[in-house]
């Protein structure tokens, strides 16, 4: 007979029945169990143990990394580093001084300007020779506001020596010699950028005649100054003359030439002792041919033995100073009056002094030479003894 509220084993034992229910509910809850863990989310931070330990070998070697950086910059970590402003190159900070600069330029503090293009100048790498170019005209403009001519030129011409072909340089130096007189090296300059405009600047064009017509003026003076006197042409010295209604020198040729004869015309060129030898020949060559015929003279006793006799007296001084002067002057030898005249200038006792400086300083200033015709007439003014008609055209 079975026992009441017991189970019947295979046997024919009988099990009570919570030894039935743990039997039973045990392996259900193992599996239930199972189950919910390996379909459940991991939390944060939790992973699995794999993985994990996965992840050390890549934390591992980024930490290694940090290690090197931090080495190479000086100790300075990652995080600073990226809080850290961004470091300028030589060349930006060379252009940032010349930003500067040209600010303080147009603000008209020139001095200061002047120390950001010397910044500038010294941390612009050499290779940037378009740069540095810039760089030195930019301080060549201040220096011409402050008018420091000599340090325009110098600047300019660094800025040509890094860029050849910089007009605004050859501008600014032009206009730098032009101020210090240096008209030959900004003629140059100005005709280059002139060429390297192609001839379209007004302004340039301008300035190259400016400087061409004072370059022409400064060599025409020191021409001047170093030309020897020419004496003008016959027919212009001839014209010179007639304008004068009363002029001493051409009235007293004209009365001596009316007074004279051909054979004083040539004893005028005759020193006294070439007249007496000539005398004397002539007499000893009659007394040896008296036996010939005598009645045609020889040329010497057609000049000498003329039917007015000759008086020694006057025949003294006739080819000297002023006497040979007035012949050069009828003769139109007009380059043998100025010294005809300094020589009649030399005799103490000479009556005609004043008469051979208005000569001579008439001649200097058909010459050109205003200075020393300027003392001629000073010393004959001077002179209250002075008794000569002189005509002038005003």
């Amino acid at each position: 007979m079975a026992a009441t509220g017991g189970s019947v084993g295979v046997s024919g034992a009988s099990w009570p029945k919570w030894s039935v229910a743990v039997v039973v509910g045990v392996p259900v809850a193992v599996g239930v169990g199972y189950w919910y863990w390996k379909h459940r989310s991991p939390l944060p931070g939790q992973g699995d143990k794999a993985e994990i330990l996965a992840e050390k070998p890549k934390l591992s070697s980024l930490a290694s990394a940090n290690q090197e950086i931090s080495l190479d910059t000086g100790g300075v970590d990652s995080n600073s580093a990226m809080k850290e402003e961004v470091v300028q190159t030589p060349l930006q900070q060379a252009l940032s001084h010349k930003d500067a600069g040209n600010k303080l330029f147009k603000a008209n503090k020139f001095i200061e300007a002047i120390e950001h293009y010397n910044s500038a100048i010294e941390i612009c790498p050499t290779d940037k020779t378009q740069d540095l170019a810039t760089f030195f005209q930019n301080r060549a403009a201040t220096y011409e506001q402050l008018r420091l001519y000599e340090k325009v030129k110098e600047d300019c011409s660094r800025a040509l020596e890094l860029n050849p072909r910089y007009v605004k340089a050859l501008q600014r130096r032009a206009k730098a010699c032009e101020v210090t007189k240096d008209l030959q090296q900004s003629l140059e300059d100005v005709t280059s950028a002139c060429i390297l405009e192609g001839f379209q600047n007004q302004t340039t064009l301008l300035t190259a005649d400016r400087v061409l017509k004072g370059l022409g003026r400064k060599h025409a003076k020191e021409a001047m100054a170093k030309r020897t006197p020419i004496m003008p042409s016959k027919h212009f010295i001839k014209t010179y003359f007639s304008s004068f209604v009363e002029d001493p020198i051409t009235k007293n040729l004209a009365d001596e030439k009316e007074s004279e004869s051909a054979e004083a015309d040539v004893r005028l060129i005759l020193t006294e002792e070439e007249i007496v030898a000539s005398v004397t020949e002539e007499a000893e060559s009659s007394e040896e041919d008296k036996e010939g015929d005598t009645t045609k003279p020889t040329i010497k006793s057609s000049i000498f033995f003329s039917p007015t006799p000759i008086n020694k007296s006057t025949l003294v001084g006739l080819d000297r100073g002023v006497a040979r002067a007035k012949q050069a002057f009828a003769l139109q030898n007009y380059d043998d009056i100025i010294p005809a005249c300094t020589e009649e200038l030399k005799f103490d006792n000479s009556s005609h002094k004043d008469e051979a400086l208005v000569l001579r300083a008439t001649f200097h200033l058909l010459l050109g030479d205003h200075a020393s015709a300027f003392k001629d007439f000073e010393k004959v003014i001077d002179n209250e003894n002075a008794d000569i008609k002189v005509g002038a055209v005003s």
